[in-house]
């Protein structure tokens, strides 16, 4: 089963899996989030940067959700 998901115009189908591991991050980036995840595919966001510096430490991550309205945190063009 595939979702797709609309960024930025463009249409990405992604793989629903039945196993999932979410996991809260509490706080403002970077503090919570200090070592390299690897394993991390997608993440959801309330008002975080989502820019180089968080990508470097998120490797494998494909998908990057913001709750909310725009993307003014999310730097689309690092996320290419």
């Amino acid at each position: 089963m595939y979702a797709v998901i609309e960024i930025g115009g463009k249409q990405y189908r992604v793989e629903v899996g039945t196993e999932l591991e979410v996991e809260l991050l509490d706080g403002p980036w970077p503090e919570t989030l200090t070592e390299p995840r690897p394993a991390v595919e997608a993440c959801v966001v309330v008002n975080q940067r989502i820019d180089d510096s968080v990508l470097d430490l998120l490797p494998g991550l494909r998908l990057v959700a913001n709750y909310g309205g725009g993307y003014d945190q999310v730097d689309v063009e690092a996320c290419r």
